[in-house]
């Protein structure tokens, strides 16, 4: 299947019509702030170099505002533009296997 990942935007609220033009169903609204709107989109294949991508990391960065983070099934960051971090918050969480 390959590795996949969680990924988070926010999209200045006057770039919300351009954000759905290329968003395709991958992503779902999750919360309006002030002054973006952030989307979710999970078990996504969120390689730089798919086109879907490209055009969606050149709207991120054509406003300042805009922000992505993406998170990999090995919970690192490996994606990453604009301020985030006044938006999400990332947390580490340890399960225990069940090994015999």
């Amino acid at each position: 299947m390959g590795y996949t990942s969680e990924v988070y935007i926010g999209i200045v609220k006057e770039q919300q019509e351009d954000f759905n033009k290329l968003n395709k169903g991958l992503f779902n609204q999750i919360w309006e702030a002030e002054d973006v709107f952030v989307y979710y989109g999970s078990y996504l294949k969120w390689n730089e170099f798919f086109k879907e991508v490209i055009d969606i990391n050149k709207l991120i960065n054509s406003n300042e505002d805009n922000f992505c983070v993406a998170i990999g099934e090995d919970n690192e960051v490996h994606s990453q533009m604009g301020d985030w971090n006044s938006y999400i918050e990332l947390e580490v969480k340890a399960n225990l296997l069940n090994l015999k």
